[in-house]
């Protein structure tokens, strides 16, 4: 929203400039007055108590001697010096009885001394011995902890060796698996290679079988008859035994069909295992004996046609030809398969011995890994029963030690407290002693301290007796502050800390104190913490038991530095939110010459704090308007989150930033916005406790 400026000088500058000159302006209504607080300024916290002077220390002034109080120098609330003489006892009455207190006194420190001596000696060589016996053990313990160490340092690389040759057993055994896998798949490949190549040399080898037989076929059958009888046969072929002739055809006709059978047969097979590979080489063998001998059958009978004059001699010898051919090429079929087979039984040998050998390897580096496993297994029971064995002289060494330590402990105090024991013995003696010695030369009472004769017991003419407490001084140059407070505020305090008080009664002179004691616990009446403070009293204005006001400042330790605070008067609490006003300025300019017009006492009424100081405010030169540049002041509405408060303050969450103006007196019905005449910029309100 825009801010328009009503400041009331600003209304008299715009009325001086539409009346006429010699007209008398009326001043306008002054803006609302209101105070402020500066956010930057550090909120304070001062606690206010009652406390009572105590003395810093209280001396009771007791009797030496015995005797009668001969002179008595002081009354009661004196003021005494150090070592001042306060009494004369006159002891010659009693001085037979002091000398023989005395004497017995002497005697009784001599024996006890000497009971001192003789048993600190014994007590001193029991601790001897429990020295040596805790310095063998502790010996021992270290012999057993280094065996120990180099027993693990040994297992540890026995065992690294044995497990480095359970590894490479491992490995071998590992390699030979992988050999023979390797091998198994070598001869599987050979054998897969072997038998294609086998089936490619049976199908070669039964077509040359059907060539050489179809040669033959051709001297035989030249017509290619399918069926025919011993008439239908070649008339050259002379043969007069009707009975080779009959057994040429039947073995003719048996065996034109055989290779295309037995071809059939191993396709109906393939691919052929080595077994059907075997089958098949026996019967491709025995079909090509029988070929041979049908052969040689038909060349005895072109033999005879010569002897018949059946055929020409160039007719035969060309028959002899294809036949001679024809054998030759069985016989050449007859060695391959021959081969074949050496092949298969070469191939099977081989297989069959280098397995054997690599499984005979394979059980070797098994029994390696498994003697390996067993050697490891043997060292970890051993070695572990070795250092099992050692850890338990070690724990029992460790035990033994604990004891002796104990037992040395136990003579050491032993020593103390019979010493003890005794030195008690030896100071009461020698506290009797003294006392008797007292008894008989000190006869004079004097103060160990500078201060007030606070209590006097007894009156010139009194008999006392060593250790009657005649009275008591206080010393109150330095005294004690005794105050209490509740916890919450005791726990802001610190040891060191100074604080302010005055007499309750005159509060024309300040003291200043410093904490000396927080008592750590809560007292059962009051339930609030006592504290002690030390104060310098050189003057001794300051009198036991006199009542004070104490004032604390905690600020520092109720306020933290990196949070916002804000008096709770400040904050206005609406129906629906909590807020606050901040003030925000804005500058405008004013002619000089409308300024010189504003003559008349009302400017002091209006203005009664100056604030607008024409002497402190900017000066603008304009050749044709020279003016004044003069600030007023806005109140702006800002919402804000609470969070803790703390007696007259609260924690602002959200809403203010910590460099801003807080108004914290009339603003009780403003307006957002509105223009207001700041009367001063006030210190920050002080939160005070009295508990």
């Amino acid at each position: 929203m825009k801010k328009f400026v009503s400041l009331f000088l600003l209304s008299a500058i715009l009325l001086a400039s539409c009346q006429p000159e010699e007209e008398k302006i009326v001043a306008p209504v002054p803006d609302p007055a209101v105070k402020v607080f500066d956010l930057a300024e550090n909120p304070s916290y001062l606690v206010n108590e009652v406390g009572t002077i105590k003395p810093s220390k209280e001396v009771e002034l007791v009797a030496q001697a015995s005797g009668i109080i001969e002179a008595l120098n002081i009354e009661l609330g004196d003021t005494v010096s150090l070592n001042e003489t306060l009494a004369i006892i006159d002891f010659d009455e009693v001085n037979d009885s002091a000398r023989l207190n005395y004497d017995n006194a002497q005697l009784q420190l001599a024996n006890a001394q000497q009971t001192l001596d003789e048993t600190e000696a014994n007590a001193q060589s029991t601790v001897v011995q429990a020295e040596i016996r805790v310095q063998s053990l502790e010996n021992m313990l270290k012999r057993l902890e280094r065996n120990l160490t180099e027993l693990k340092a040994q297992n540890d690389s026995t065992q690294t060796s044995l497990e480095l040759q359970k590894n490479n057993a491992v490995q071998s055994a590992e390699n030979t698996g992988i050999t023979f896998d390797n091998l198994e798949d070598q001869f599987d490949q050979s054998y897969d290679d072997l038998l294609v190549n086998t089936e490619n040399n049976l199908d070669n080898i039964l077509f040359n079988l059907g060539s050489n037989f179809q040669s033959v076929e051709d001297i035989v059958n030249p017509n290619g008859v399918n069926s025919f009888n011993l008439d239908d046969m070649n008339k050259w072929l002379g043969a007069t035994d009707s009975i080779q002739r009959s057994e040429v055809i039947n073995d003719y006709l048996s065996y034109r069909n055989d290779v295309q059978n037995l071809v059939n047969k191993i396709d109906s097979m393939a691919p052929l295992t080595e077994s059907e590979i075997s089958e098949s080489i026996q019967d491709i063998r025995a079909l090509a004996n029988d070929f041979r001998s049908f052969f040689g059958m038909v060349r005895v009978m072109v033999d005879n046609s010569i002897i018949n004059a059946d055929l020409t001699q160039a007719t035969v010898d060309g028959y002899n030809a294809v036949l001679t051919g024809a054998e030759a090429s069985i016989l050449a079929d007859v060695a391959q398969l021959n081969a074949l087979s050496q092949s298969f039984s070469a191939l099977d040998l081989n297989r069959v011995s280098q397995l054997s050998t690599n499984d005979n390897n394979r059980v070797i580096s098994d029994n390696q890994v498994a003697a390996a496993n067993n050697a490891l297994l043997n060292f970890f029971n051993t070695s572990l029963a070795a250092e099992q064995d050692l850890e338990a002289q070690i724990e029992q060494a460790e035990n033994d030690l604990r004891l002796a330590q104990a037992d040395l402990e136990s003579s050491r105090r032993n020593v103390t407290i019979q010493a003890g024991g005794k030195n008690l013995e030896i100071d009461i003696f020698g506290n009797q002693v003294k006392l008797a010695e007292n008894a008989l030369t000190n006869n004079e009472v004097t103060s160990s301290v500078r201060g007030v004769v606070s209590e006097l017991n007894i009156d010139q003419g009194d008999y006392v007796s060593p250790g009657t407490v005649m009275g008591k001084v206080i010393q109150t140059e330095a005294v004690e502050v005794i105050f209490y407070l509740s916890k919450e505020n005791a726990d802001r305090l610190t040891l060191g800390q100074t604080f302010s008080f005055y007499d309750s009664a005159a509060r024309d002179q300040e003291f200043e104190g410093k904490i000396t004691k927080i008592s750590p616990t809560v007292d059962a009446v009051t339930k609030k913490i006592m504290i002690e403070g030390e104060v310098d009293n050189d003057d001794l204005y300051l009198k036991p038991e006199m009542f004070v006001d104490i004032e604390l400042d905690l600020s520092d330790a109720a306020f933290q530095s990196s949070k916002v605070y804000v008096p709770m008067n400040a904050i206005i609490f609406g129906q629906n939110e909590q807020y606050v006003y901040v003030i925000e300025d804005e500058m405008f300019v004013a002619p000089v010459d409308i300024l010189k017009q504003l003559s008349g006492p009302w400017i002091d009424e209006a203005d009664p704090f100056g604030l607008y100081d024409l002497a402190d405010s900017a000066l603008l030169l304009d050749s044709f308007n020279p003016s004044y540049q003069l600030q007023t002041k806005f109140a702006v509405k800002r919402p804000v989150e609470i969070g803790d408060t703390f007696d007259l303050w609260a924690e602002i969450t959200d809403g203010l930033d910590d460099n801003e103006v807080l108004i914290v007196e009339g603003h009780r019905g403003l307006e957002d916005n509105q223009q207001v005449m700041v009367l001063n910029e006030q210190e920050a309100p002080s939160a005070s406790s009295s508990n």
